[in-house]
């Protein structure tokens, strides 16, 4: 396959990023070299070797002290690879197109070679393209209704009373792209248990709207949070205090409002649920049921 040209770059995620911002300017120049290295090579990936990535980010010898922040925030390791996810997400559609253009091309081809037989075929084409036509109706109706139900999963958990209409500009474009339903509601999940997204940053603002938690970039991070959080989260103190406050509920209210619907996810993901235990600590046995309050 031909050497993609160049690769979509997104200004305002990068800008949101709350990764990028804990970067300097010399981190952040060493992190695009590094994009742009991977996304040139045949399988969007970049050799797990300190001495190369020095290389390829033009760091040098800086490498070796601002390396590992790089890598820890945007880049997951795989074998003796490592790779920034989102780009080879970006990177898989790219192929994908391309080998639908060429496939495209070959059936007009063979298209036009038989017109006189299509010609002679025109109700069975009919009837084809009315099962088209159908199917392609049934996927628009699934989009919508996991929409509603996004939705309605974001205002259960935030008290906010969203209408699905208004909301589906910042949806329907994700799972277009093949994002499960599961996915973005364990985002909303993530999301609300992040303290930069609940205030605790340099411009003091909230991002709790779905513009910002469905972002592509932020999109896998907000859900692995979700899928592991514990009422241990990173500054719980603020996190729980923030949510009873906005929702006048006690903070064992709080706590089963998040995890009881991040393990209702969980078990559509064929996973199995954290359950009480991890979420109210351990004086709660597996067996336990969830408390109704406090």
């Amino acid at each position: 396959m031909a050497k993609a040209p160049f690769f979509p770059f997104y200004p305002a995620d990068w800008l949101a990023s709350p990764d990028t911002a804990q970067m300097t300017l010399e981190e952040q120049g060493a992190y695009l070299n590094l994009l742009c290295h991977q996304w040139g090579s045949p399988d969007c990936s970049l050799p797990a070797d300190n001495a190369v990535l020095g290389y390829l980010s033009r760091a040098g010898d800086r490498w070796a002290e601002i390396g590992p922040k790089i890598l820890r925030l945007c880049f997951e390791r795989r074998g003796k690879s490592v790779f920034n996810r989102r780009l080879r997400r970006e990177r898989q559609k790219y192929d994908s197109r391309v080998d639908s253009g060429r496939e495209g091309g070959l059936k007009s081809a063979e298209s036009r070679r038989k017109v006189s037989e299509a010609k002679s075929k025109v109700p069975s084409i009919s009837i084809e393209a009315k099962s088209n036509q159908s199917e392609t109706e049934t996927e628009v109706r699934n989009r919508e209704q996991q929409t509603t139900g996004i939705v309605e999963f974001y205002n259960r958990l935030t008290g906010r009373r969203l209408v699905d209409a208004t909301q589906r500009k910042f949806i329907a474009p994700r799972l277009e792209e093949g994002v499960t339903s599961q996915t973005l509601r364990l985002a909303v999940v993530g999301a609300c248990l992040k303290p930069f997204h609940l205030g605790h940053n340099d411009r003091s603002a909230i991002y709790l709207d779905p513009e910002t938690i469905f972002r592509p970039a932020r999109l896998d991070g907000h859900a692995e949070h979700a899928r592991h959080a514990t009422y241990r989260v990173p500054d719980a103190d603020q996190v729980w205090q923030f949510w009873t406050e906005r929702l006048g509920e006690s903070r064992l209210e709080v706590m089963r409002r998040f995890f009881m619907a991040r393990d209702e996810v969980l078990r559509e993901e064929g996973k199995a649920p954290l359950g009480p235990p991890a979420v109210y600590g351990p004086e709660y046995k597996p067996e336990d049921g969830w408390p109704e309050s406090a």
